[in-house]
């Protein structure tokens, strides 16, 4: 996305709730899966002030820490189909619920999980990130992840122009090219850090048995030292 498509104005569609949003976008936040616990998408709210919700969906939420979006917004759990027979979904009640400082609207993202790198300690969301031209040290989530604003005063769920629940072949491509990138620097990153604890483990252990040694020692009148070379000039004598 180009600076001038970044700071065109938006034509923003308000529904009167998240229930009338979900009647009709069925497909965006509803989970149709037989596994809850297996998903075809994650969610996750983010919590700031309503002020900033045109500057978000024109230009994306910047992040707090490099490939993880646990820093900067909460988990949450897709509609379920079951749900629709009732007058409040489980998503509807955290947004209602969830605050980061006292903000008044919550920012509802959808990440599609073919492209969620799920690592052994954390969760790795970085395909889904783009450049920042302010900070450099600080990614910013692609505003076509962000489905909408809620706010949680007077329940109001506000559609971003610029979310894109479908994906165009050419923009898949691109996101798998970018996890797999992610994939092996994390792995890289991951096996120095294997390297490192296991350099400091043998260092701890060799430090011990130095340590054992010398309490050895001191409850011997003769020198540990000294056994060594007594047992091997034992073994030349036989």
């Amino acid at each position: 996305m180009d600076k001038e498509e970044k700071n065109k104005k938006l034509e923003i569609k308000k529904y009167n709730s998240l229930n009338d949003f979900v009647s009709e976008n069925p497909d965006v936040l509803l989970d149709k899966s037989k596994d809850n616990y297996d998903t075809q998408f994650e969610v996750m709210i983010h919590g700031t002030t309503r002020k900033l919700m045109e500057n978000i969906f024109n230009e994306g939420l910047q992040c707090k820490q490099e490939g993880d979006l646990s820093y900067t917004a909460a988990y949450a759990s897709p509609i379920r189909a079951d749900e629709c027979t009732k007058k409040e979904f489980l998503l509807e009640k955290k947004l209602k619920e969830h605050s980061h400082n006292d903000s008044n609207s919550n920012f509802v993202l959808k990440l599609p999980r073919d492209f969620i790198i799920q690592g052994a300690t954390e969760i790795r969301y970085a395909a889904f990130f783009v450049n920042n031209d302010k900070n450099k040290t600080l990614p910013i989530l692609d505003t076509r992840f962000i489905v909408g604003m809620y706010d949680r005063d007077s329940g109001e769920f506000y559609l971003n122009p610029n979310f894109k629940d479908k994906l165009s072949k050419q923009e898949r491509a691109e996101l798998m090219f970018k996890k797999i990138n992610e994939e092996k620097l994390y792995n890289s990153r991951r096996d120095t850090v294997f390297d490192m604890f296991w350099a400091k483990n043998e260092e701890n252990n060799k430090r011990e048995v130095e340590e054992d040694v010398v309490e050895i020692n001191k409850g011997n009148s003769t020198n540990l030292v000294e056994e060594i070379d007594i047992g091997r000039q034992y073994d030349d004598w036989q």
